[in-house]
């Protein structure tokens, strides 16, 4: 009877999680649609200038806030493993 409620619960979740995620997806293109329209130019950084932007705050994350709350480290190394398993790429220097 638990295994069954559990995966109803989980599939419930899981179509909710969707619906939520499409429909917020839909409504960001929208207002991406929207601003050149409102005389707001959207500017899209190349990937290099977005990758050295990330890498530059990990590097402020890592030195500030681990130094300042040394248990935060152990949050911020479960966040750098989330994004990888997304496909970011963590520098090693940041998952010691």
């Amino acid at each position: 009877m638990f295994r069954r409620l559990k995966k109803v619960v989980n599939a419930a979740l899981h179509e909710t999680s969707y619906k939520y995620w499409m429909k917020e997806r839909a409504a960001g293109q929208r207002v991406l649609q929207e601003l050149p329209k409102k005389g707001i130019t959207i500017i899209r950084w190349s990937d290099e200038d977005m990758r050295k932007l990330e890498e530059a705050r990990m590097q402020v994350v890592a030195e500030m806030y681990v130094k300042d709350a040394p248990k935060y480290k152990g949050v911020l190394m479960d966040q750098f493993r989330f994004l990888e398993s997304l496909g970011y790429d963590i520098p090693d220097k940041y998952m010691q």
